[in-house]
């Protein structure tokens, strides 16, 4: 899939663009990369042109990436996207995901990731962030499906394995070394963000997703 890539670069800023196009194609002489100043513009490449894969900025006046991603599939498109934003926090990858990105990486990695991860996505794979290993999967058709538990907070993720393998509160607040109080609280909301009610569906649902380890 590396040879002769179609590969579409999205960012309203020209001098992003050209550092972009500059480190695909010194790279991977053979691609091909066009660029887009905006959202409404990269819409219509896309209508006119085929792509192998898209490179999305997040945030960009008028039409952001997210908006574009969207569009783009409610248009019918299938273009594997890469969202590439200057935000590490997850709440934004979540966000990327959820409009039907496959991959998302920061700014300040481009230079040493941007070739494998438009490699990945253009292949069919993903790129996801360590951090949320294990709070988004891959489906079978290659879309990247963002997980119930993926709104926890890393204190209540923990709080969640304990409860999965059957461990009471406060043998939990022993092992985390935290107040009863606080796992209790804890355990209060992790069972209102998954939408559950007991103990018994809250150890099915981490057995079901793989986090009682």
């Amino acid at each position: 899939m590396s040879r002769g890539l179609q590969v579409l670069v999205v960012d309203d800023h020209a001098t992003v663009r050209e550092r972009l196009i500059r480190i695909l194609t010194h790279a991977q002489p053979g691609w091909q990369v066009r660029d887009a100043a905006s959202g409404e513009a990269a819409l219509a490449l896309v209508d006119q042109s085929p792509f192998d894969v898209g490179v999305l900025d997040v945030s960009m006046p008028g039409m952001n990436g997210l908006e574009l991603v969207r569009t783009l599939r409610e248009r019918g498109h299938r273009l594997p996207l890469l969202m590439l934003s200057m935000h590490a926090e997850e709440a934004y990858a979540l966000r990327a995901f959820r409009a039907g990105a496959r991959g998302y990486i920061t700014k300040d990695r481009a230079a040493e990731d941007l070739v494998r991860a438009v490699q990945t996505v253009a292949g069919g794979g993903s790129c996801i962030p360590p951090g949320l290993v294990g709070r988004v999967r891959v489906t079978p058709e290659g879309t990247v499906e963002v997980a119930a538990h993926a709104g926890l907070t890393e204190r209540e993720l923990q709080v969640l394995r304990h409860l999965g393998r059957g461990e009471t509160v406060a043998e939990v607040a022993r092992q985390l070394r935290l107040p009863e109080a606080a796992v209790a609280t804890a355990r209060g909301r992790i069972l209102d963000k998954l939408g559950l009610s007991s103990d018994a569906e809250l150890a099915g649902y981490a057995a079901k997703h793989g986090l009682q380890a």
